[in-house]
């Protein structure tokens, strides 16, 4: 892991062991779940900086900062102009999926649906575009660890 992770001090301690915990909790298994899925399955990856003031930088894209952008609520923080655009693109990828079981629509940046073997995902920035490699080498370490403690115990004859 501390390959993955590298910190050699103080300071980089910090950002590393939030990268890890990103990958750990929502970035992987979401990869994770997505390629086991069987029906349907679209992935996103939700980067853009939650404001465009200077604390939206230190803050990063953290979990739920999505939810703001897709209902619209400033909570009296700016959403600036990416966070607009990422907002109303969610609103019309959501809505779009209610109504016909599938995100994509004239005027969006085409979503690809899952695949396990080419998979790829729409990454919710400026600019909003489908992309590969979300969680890249550490993501499948996890998988591999998670495909080990998740994998069914065999009984005495080696059956399942």
């Amino acid at each position: 892991m501390s390959a993955r992770y590298p910190a050699a001090d103080d300071v980089q301690a910090r950002p590393a062991l939030q990268r890890l915990l990103t990958d750990r909790d929502f970035v992987c298994p979401a990869r994770y779940i997505a390629a086991r899925r069987h029906g349907p399955t679209w992935l996103y990856l939700f980067s853009a900086l939650p404001t465009p003031a200077p604390a939206g930088a230190s803050l990063g894209a953290f979990h739920g900062a999505d939810v703001r952008l897709l209902f619209d609520l400033t909570y009296g923080v700016p959403q600036g102009t990416i966070g607009e655009k990422v907002g109303d693109a969610m609103r019309r990828y959501w809505v779009r999926f209610a109504a016909t079981g599938d995100p994509n629509a004239p005027g969006l940046s085409p979503w690809p649906r899952h695949d396990a073997l080419e998979p790829r995902h729409l990454e919710l920035n400026d600019p909003i575009e489908a992309r590969s490699g979300m969680g890249g080498a550490s993501c499948d370490l996890f998988a591999e660890m998670w495909d080990a403690a998740f994998s069914k115990p065999k009984t005495a004859s080696g059956a399942p």
